[in-house]
């Protein structure tokens, strides 16, 4: 019942449908982007994070034992394509974006995003997307990563949403969180 309801949920703010079968539940969001890093890592792989990251990511990184690159999608005079670029070799084969951003509380506007977005398509890497604080944007609209990945076909999709209930709905102490996966077939 509890996947029925966050799957209406997440179509209502994605306007994509998405079958119940793809949210997992989870005791808080860390644990669902370490269960997604678990599920993609393998040996010589590593991930992209934003160069100020919340420690928590990096950490999860080592964990799985992906090598930690990293990326600054607000370096002056670069493109977000450009500093993912300088970032990346033929290793990486997942990517974390945190908009708004812990510790920053950047956000990344929607013309980014979607040049964030085209850019892993291109170059086949799986994205994190941890939305903890989407409902914290206080001017314009959020832009959301799986809005994105709702405008491809299901087979091409990329994006592990990653949501939670502690800071939007202050539960905090409740651990409960849930990932949206962005398909069942790659």
């Amino acid at each position: 019942e509890l996947c029925e309801v966050l799957s209406a949920s997440v179509a209502e703010k994605t306007k994509t449908p998405v079958p119940a079968g793809r949210l997992f539940v989870t005791p808080g969001s860390c644990q669902a982007i370490s269960a997604v890093l678990m599920s993609l890592a393998s040996d010589g792989c590593s991930a992209l994070l934003p160069e100020i990251h919340w420690p928590m990511h990096l950490q999860q990184v080592h964990m799985v034992g992906l090598q930690p690159r990293f990326y600054n999608v607000a370096h002056p005079g670069m493109s977000p394509v450009e500093s993912l670029e300088a970032a990346y070799d033929e290793s990486v084969r997942v990517m974390i974006v945190n908009s708004p951003s812990n510790p920053l509380g950047q956000v990344i506007d929607q013309v980014a995003m979607k040049a964030i977005y085209e850019w892993a398509q291109s170059r086949g890497v799986f994205i994190i997307s941890d939305e903890a604080y989407e409902d914290f944007i206080y001017e314009g609209e959020a832009s959301i990563m799986s809005k994105l990945d709702g405008e491809v076909e299901e087979k091409d999709r990329l994006v592990f949403s990653i949501r939670t209930f502690s800071k939007s709905y202050s539960m905090t102490g409740y651990r409960l969180g849930y990932v949206v996966a962005p398909n069942c077939e790659r």
